[in-house]
This record gives C-alpha cells, structure tokens and sequence, in this order.
C-alpha cells in the first residue's frame, strides 16, 4: 500500500468500498470508514458494532463522525487524501469533501481495490470451499430437471438447495435458460417450460465466507444433433486452452485471442472472463482490451460461448487459479460432452 501514498502524493488514504474494508479488517457492517495511513489504519464505524475487534486495525466507534475524522485530521497533520473515485457514489463523495473539510483529495483509480488482484493461499481456499458448495448445490438440483418444468421453478430449486446446504447468499442470480432462450447472455428466467428437445444453460455462483462462485454448464438433449455437439465442442476446446494458458506473465489479450482462436470463424460477444474473489466481479477483466499481464495466485474465470440466435446457446465456465507453467480450475463439475446429457 506503501506505493499509492507515493504514487497520489498524500498523506491518508479513505477505503470507503465494502470488501476492500473486509479485505483489510474482517470488517463485513454496514457502516465502516477506514482511514490508511503509512503507518497504521483506523477503521471508524458506529455503535451497532462496539464489539468489533481486529489485530488488523485500530476501531473507533463514533457518535460524532466529523468531530472524530476532524480530531484525527489534526492529530495527524493531515492535508491530503486520496479517495476511490470508481467506488464513490457522487452524494456520498460531496459528504466526504465536507467531513474533510480543507484537505486536498485526489483520485486512486483502482489502486486500491488492485491489492485484492493476488490472492493468497488461504484466499484460494476459500474460493474452492464456494465453488464446491456451487457444484453440490448444481448436482443436488440436477435430478429435478425434467420436461415440464418452468425456469423460474429450476432457478428457485436452484436457490433453495444453496441456502439449504450453507451459502451466504448468492454471488448473483441464478441463470436458468432453456432452448433459444440460452442464446440470450444474461436471460433473466420466465415461466417456458423444458421441452425434450431443449438445451440447458445454467450460470450460478454462491457466497461462502465472504468469498465468491461462478461457474456456467451447458446441458444438452439426448436428441441433440451434430451441429449443436460440433459447436459444444469447440467451446469445450475454447475452454481448455484458456485454461491451459492462463499461466504467469502471459498478456490478458493473448489469452483472450488463445481462446477465441479455437471458435473461428464464431465468437462470442462478451468477455472471457473476470477476476474473482470477495466481489464475483473484480480485477483483472479478462478481455481484449487488456494491457495487463496475469500473474501467479491471480484467481479468474474462464468462459468462453457460441450463441446461435433463436436456436441455443452454449457456454462452460469455471473459476481458474493461474499457475507458473498453466492454470489450474478449482472446480470439479464434468464439462465432458458424454458428461453433461440431460433427460
């Protein structure tokens, strides 16, 4: 952190963005405020949570915020600060400037939230201990999936099985597409009912321990043609290889060209993936506008996709630890075409 005190030229540094509080405290309330300075942090949060402890900063529970920060300002001769701009809802930064009130503020353009990007080897645990609790919770619902069955009613088998075996919560609603519905990206579910014919794209992930799960399986009908089992297998092959590739130092755009390749002359509107962690959507984005290179204990996602519109779409995700020599999924769910058959 040493690094963005020089980089903006200032003397504190305000976190105000929820998991880069947790990050840096365990801190998880509604209300925090942490002040970095070069040599020690202070988290400030209200009376609700007057039993907080942490080795990791100092907690001052406050009744008066502006009193307290102004006392502190003085106490540490405080004439800068730096904010994050890319967090900060514009209300909330106007509060801040009257809060503190004379200092100069600067912008930190992700620096902070950056510190997050390596995750360490207890980080990568948890992160695994979320994506089993993903798998089990798909394999627990997976024997409801028959003709008939709605959606929303798969989606809400989904939710239930998640919350009955543990999760927190959910790292974003459950997508539970079925026939042409799949080829829609982000398709919120309806009330069509699965059909015999149908393929099944289902993108889930769920909150264990703060930490997130994201992971996509295309299932496809007993009755599927060639053309559909052509174009599950050359995701599958888009798949692979991004894994494989996703090792130390390898630039984010050649990746992302690595996976594409596979899928020529088709391609996929989207990303190929993201950073993962306390936010299921975090640095570095996984694109072809990248300038960044990946680096060991980067955690990311994988998922590449064919969408054929008004017929299906296809895409397999999983959550992906880079490597020195290749990376390695932390998931165990099979993505094998004789694997993921339905009905």
């Amino acid at each position: 952190m040493h690094n963005i005190f020089d980089k903006l030229k200032v003397d504190c540094l305000i976190v105000s963005k929820d998991t880069d509080i947790y990050y840096h405290t365990n801190f998880n309330g509604s209300f925090g405020i942490l002040l970095c300075f070069k040599d020690r942090k202070i988290l400030i949060t209200d009376p609700r949570y007057k039993h907080f402890k942490t080795k990791k900063a100092e907690v001052l529970v406050t009744t008066d915020l502006k009193k307290d920060i102004k006392e502190i300002l003085i106490k540490e001769k405080i004439q800068s600060v730096g904010f994050q701009n890319q967090e900060l809802q514009y209300s909330s930064y106007w509060n801040l400037k009257k809060i503190f009130k004379n200092c100069k503020f600067r912008q930190d353009n992700g620096s902070i939230s950056k510190l997050r990007v390596v995750k360490s080897k207890q980080e990568i645990q948890k992160l695994t201990a979320a994506q089993r609790l993903n798998e089990q919770t798909l394999h627990k619902s997976l024997p409801l999936l028959r003709q008939g069955i709605t959606e929303k009613e798969f989606k809400n088998i989904i939710k239930i099985n998640a919350l009955t075996l543990g999760a927190e919560g959910f790292s974003f609603e459950p997508i539970v597409a079925f026939g042409k519905n799949s080829a829609n990206i982000h398709h919120s579910a309806t009330d069509y009912k699965l059909k015999d014919s149908d393929v099944v794209l289902i993108d889930m992930g769920v909150t264990l321990n703060g930490y997130q799960s994201d992971m996509s399986r295309t299932f496809l009908p007993k009755t599927a043609n060639e053309d559909l089992k052509n174009d599950y297998l050359k995701v599958l092959a888009s798949f692979k290889a991004g894994i494989k590739d996703s090792k130390n130092q390898v630039p984010i755009i050649q990746l992302d060209k690595i996976a594409r390749e596979q899928l020529h002359p088709d391609n996929f509107n989207h990303a190929l993936g993201h950073g993962i962690g306390l936010d299921v959507h975090e640095k570095p984005f996984i694109s072809k506008k990248s300038k960044e290179k990946l680096q060991t204990n980067m955690v990311i996602t994988i998922e590449p996709g064919i969408y054929r519109k008004n017929k299906y779409g296809i895409r397999i995700e999983d959550v992906v630890v880079v490597g020195l020599k290749n990376g390695k999924s932390i998931s165990n769910f099979p993505s094998n075409i004789s694997q993921v058959i339905w009905g």
